[in-house]
């Protein structure tokens, strides 16, 4: 695992503290990985400010959510442990 993989792990725990891996998937406008829990995997999304707020990607979010209740075949969005599905970094 290298030093961003780490950096990203206690990330991923916000969402599962069973994760026991990050691993880089691929980058466009966003950074993607996969973590990795026992029994699970689930996928971080990474994008920077300058591509779209915070609003907008909860927009998304609630969005992505309710073609999920539909059932459509997404994913349903993940919460942290704090109740949040996305946050803006420091």
């Amino acid at each position: 695992m290298n030093c961003v993989e780490r950096a990203l792990l206690p990330a991923a725990k916000q969402f599962d503290p069973s994760a026991a891996s990050v691993k880089y998937l691929t980058q466009c406008r966003n950074a993607i990985y996969v973590a990795r829990c026992p029994g699970r995997r689930f996928v971080l999304r990474l994008s920077g400010e300058q591509h779209r707020s915070a609003e907008q990607i909860e927009s998304e979010l609630t969005f992505q959510s309710y073609l999920y209740r539909g059932g459509a075949d997404v994913a349903q969005p993940l919460q942290t442990a704090s109740g949040k599905s996305c946050g803006l970094s420091a």
